[in-house]
């Protein structure tokens, strides 16, 4: 296994003002156009000057990071293996368990018609357990290993979410 080369702390590291920015333009930008596509469609010339903005902000930010002196997210970080692996893992898992969580909430509302109140009640002991047991997750994963929890997280999440949808 290799070491990353990741500096240490730094007396005097300056924040990555420019790449927040376009990072945040780039995310938001996209966002709002993918959202407003929905009512408007991609034909509206809003929604596609903010895809468009939104894209090539996205891009000004791998651009801008590849030369910053103190980049906000170092991408030489990726040409390892592991970490990149790991994170497009974390990834998957993360938008999985929103779009669970979105598509439980909706189900709740549309199907059982509850409101969306209760629907956001209902669904309030899923965040409350993951804080509750996250610490004691993360003592097992670092006593026998990360791979355990990566292979059957998401195959649990996965059945409970095929359950859900029969």
């Amino acid at each position: 296994m290799t070491r990353l080369d990741v500096p240490g702390p730094a007396e005097h590291a300056r924040v990555d003002v420019a790449g927040a920015a376009l990072s945040a333009v780039g995310l938001a930008a996209t966002v709002y156009a993918l959202i407003e596509s929905q009512q408007h469609g991609w034909g509206d010339p809003l929604v596609t000057a903010s895809l468009v903005v939104g894209v090539a902000a996205l891009l000004g930010f791998v651009a801008w990071e590849h030369r910053a002196p103190q980049p906000m997210l170092p991408l030489r970080l990726f040409a390892n293996r592991n970490f990149a692996g790991a994170n497009l893992a974390t990834a998957f898992v993360y938008g999985a368990l929103m779009l669970g969580s979105l598509s439980t909430a909706l189900d709740i509302q549309e199907v059982a018609g509850y409101s969306a109140v209760v629907a956001g009640l209902i669904t309030v002991p899923s965040p409350i357990l993951s804080l509750l047991f996250a610490r004691r997750v993360g003592r097992m994963a670092a006593r026998i290993g990360p791979k355990v929890f990566l292979m059957a997280g998401p195959v649990l999440a996965g059945s409970g979410l095929l359950r859900l949808a029969c």
